[in-house]
């Protein structure tokens, strides 16, 4: 199945890791914890973001976003306006 968000929202795969502010670093930390940030996976992108399937997200805890089952996985759809970051996936240099 083929989803394309609306509406400035995003299609994500939530990860389990969290990620915890430590001054101006951010740490990976796989405890479940409040207050951390949580990693996720684009899968898909409303068609004027500046964002591209693939790309590491950053969210907070307290982001809002509806659960979509889609076969055997749970996605989540939220607001692009909701990340706090976000790493772009590597580019193949060798193109």
């Amino acid at each position: 199945m083929k989803i394309k968000p609306l509406n400035g929202n995003i299609l994500v795969k939530p990860t389990d890791k969290r990620i915890e502010k430590k001054g101006s670093l951010f740490v990976v930390n796989n405890e479940n914890a409040k207050n951390r940030a949580h990693e996720a996976q684009i899968v898909a992108v409303h068609e004027k973001s500046a964002l591209s399937e693939g790309d590491t997200v950053f969210y907070s805890v307290h982001a809002v976003g509806t659960d979509i089952p889609i076969g055997n996985e749970t996605l989540k759809m939220m607001r692009e306006a909701d990340l706090i970051a976000v790493e772009p996936k590597k580019q193949n240099k060798n193109k």
